[in-house]
């Protein structure tokens, strides 16, 4: 949370992406809290593995230059609510807020700075009622807290690093390395999966 919330004010882009992004906000809240009451039910491993093959499949098809077409202006609002629920959903019973939104925010070929914002603004927004749900049903409680805040100093020294890194790196190179890194995700899916 602290480190979505780092992203979604760096930069002062907040009101901006806000207001361009903002059909997001209540779906991905209503899909996070349907999708966390699947966290106890729904297979995990299957879950990871569908989201892995689509995740993976995206990713390369991107790297090889497979055209993917953006959405048009008048569509924008629609489909940014759409990615916004089925991101929560996805948050809600896989921990994977992630993907939906990356490919989303590729397809829109938004600037590194306003990727960053937007997906950390949609995180933040996302895990509020994930974790309230969690704790409500006991799934998350003082000892997962305790190792969270441990966490804590590891992720803002990579948010750091990151935000210094990006600022040296082309727009171009930036798309490559989400691309990979959800190539990353992805293995990983299919890891916990099948494993």
């Amino acid at each position: 949370m602290l480190s979505n919330l780092w992203q979604a004010f760096e930069g002062r882009r907040f009101g901006q992406t806000f207001r361009r992004f903002w059909p997001a906000i209540p779906t991905i809240i209503i899909g996070g809290i349907l999708g966390a009451q699947f966290i106890t039910t729904i297979d995990p491993k299957s879950a990871q593995l569908a989201l892995g093959v689509i995740v993976l499949i995206y990713a390369i098809s991107q790297l090889i230059g497979v055209r993917v077409p953006t959405p048009a202006p008048a569509g924008e609002k629609f489909w940014t609510a759409c990615v916004g629920f089925v991101s929560g959903m996805l948050g809600g019973f896989a921990a994977y807020f992630g993907p939906p939104v990356i490919m989303y925010l590729l397809a829109l070929k938004v600037t590194k700075e306003e990727f960053v914002s937007c997906a950390g603004m949609l995180y933040l927004i996302g895990i509020v009622p994930v974790f309230a749900t969690l704790i409500y049903k006991g799934v998350l409680g003082k000892p997962e807290l305790m190792l969270s805040g441990i966490g804590v100093v590891l992720i803002m020294t990579a948010v750091f690093f990151g935000a210094w890194l990006r600022g040296r790196i082309s727009q171009e190179i930036f798309r490559k390395a989400l691309l990979l890194i959800l190539i990353a995700m992805a293995l990983n899916m299919l890891r916990r999966g099948l494993f």
